[in-house]
């Protein structure tokens, strides 16, 4: 692709708690190696690492856009920070091939002298966990430095998007590690912190402002939440029988895992109250979900081979356009006549202010803070909508991602109600632009 900034989305949900059944099967993959959505194109990237193939689904219907064979094992996926390249580690040739986000043509490739697989794209370079150790790779000259020795062919790399830290979850013996290793100013590592936790290493994932990361471990334990910095456990999200799979939201507000079984569980991370479930035909396999780049669909690999596309939401699209500076961008909540809807929004760095359609004062806000905050809650009125305008007005918001959500609530009990992303998207660097 060759955009000069990532789409939004807006979108108006509302939804009660319920079960739901699995979209149906899309396409088979033997052995899953990376699942990357792209909220730009509405698609999500498999690689299937056995039968050699990668492939892109529309996030919307499910459809394959794409599929390209490569005859040989693949490894993990990433996408560069502009939304134009894709890398795919190649772990038998030793190589990352460089490819057009679009069609999948050839761009050109890096050449290593070890095997790459899981692979994470960061503001100073492309991650690769490789035999032999992690390793940040300059995109343009290809030139590699090792961060860390001694790493296994399965372990998980997770980049930062705001610091220049990067997290690794190993398995060790059993067990887990994780390690948070800062990439210095002449880019190498440096391991800061480091948290032993029992059980095999299922994944890892970061908050919206990188202040905290999930861990989730083959074990009774529940899924963890660690300090970012410190690596320190701030709370236990309790799952009541051994994890297999999970993923979280891009705002941090939902959390989806499978313990085994046919069932996915929503987590409501405010007050860890369950939310809808969505049952599966088959057993999800070990790390087999994802949401796709709107996060309102959830994507599955199931023991059968096959990926499932299930949506979360009903949701009726508002439009769509790119993210601009000192722009305003409209937004209609709708709902039922009378209903109590929050509007939440997190982002960083930088400010903007939300300005209600129908108010004469716009609300500046300052959201440096690590906290999702309520920004309003209204009641829609009897046509059962509110409009607002969005504007981004702080040059430190370049590269920044965007996320603004409408929660629908029952005020009468304190369970808050199921998550929209009616806005998502990505202000990119002056570096993307054209």
């Amino acid at each position: 692709m060759k955009l000069s900034s990532l789409l939004l989305l807006f979108a108006v949900v509302t939804v009660p708690a319920c079960n739901r059944s699995s979209g149906g099967a899309l396409v088979f993959i033997q052995s899953l190696g990376a699942l990357v959505p792209d909220p730009t194109r509405e698609r999500v990237y498999l690689s299937d690492s056995v039968g050699g193939r990668l492939i892109a689904l529309s996030a919307r219907t499910g459809a394959v856009e794409f599929e390209r064979p490569f005859g040989t094992t693949l490894g993990g996926i990433a996408l560069d920070l502009c939304g134009e390249f894709l890398y795919l580690a190649v772990p038998g040739s030793s190589r990352i091939l460089i490819l057009d986000a679009d069609d999948f043509t050839d761009f050109g490739r890096i050449d290593l002298d070890r095997r790459p697989f899981d692979l994470s794209m960061h503001k100073k370079g492309l991650l690769a966990v490789t035999r032999g150790g992690l390793v940040r790779i300059d995109p343009v000259t290809k030139e590699s430095i090792v961060l860390v020795e001694d790493v296994a062919d399965t372990d998980q790399v997770l980049a930062a998007r705001f610091t220049d830290d990067v997290y690794l979850g190993q398995t060790l013996n059993g067990d887990s590690r994780v390690l948070r290793i800062r990439i210095t100013d002449s880019g190498e590592g440096e391991v800061l912190a480091a948290l032993d936790l029992e059980g095999e290493m299922i994944d890892l994932a970061l908050s919206f402002d990188d202040t905290q990361v999930f861990v989730g471990t083959r074990s009774r334990k529940g899924i963890r939440v660690l300090n970012s910095e410190t690596l320190e456990v701030e709370r236990e999200i309790p799952t009541g029988e051994r994890l297999k799979a999970f993923t979280v939201n891009a705002t941090s507000t939902r959390l989806y895992l499978n313990t085994g079984g046919l069932t996915v569980e929503e987590i409501n991370l405010f007050n860890l109250g369950r939310g809808q479930t969505v049952v599966t035909p088959f057993e999800v396999n070990a790390n087999g979900l994802a949401l796709s780049g709107d996060q309102l669909q959830l994507v599955t690999h199931l023991s059968d081979g096959d990926v499932d596309l299930s949506p979360l939401f009903e949701t009726t699209l508002m439009g769509a356009g790119q993210v601009h500076l000192h722009e305003v961008y409209p937004l209609v909540v709708s709902g039922e006549p009378g209903q109590f809807v929050y509007v939440f929004a997190s982002i960083a760095p930088g400010y903007f202010f939300i300005d209600p359609a129908d108010s004469v004062e716009p609300r500046f806000l300052d959201l440096l803070t690590s906290e999702l905050r309520v920004i309003l809650l209204v009641q829609l009125d009897a046509s059962g909508e509110q409009k607002f305008e969005f504007k981004f007005d702080d040059q430190s918001l370049e590269g920044a991602r965007v996320v603004v959500q409408a929660v629908s609530v029952d005020l009468s009990v304190s369970a808050i109600g199921e998550v929209s992303n009616p806005f998502v998207g990505t202000i990119l660097p002056p570096e993307c632009t054209d």
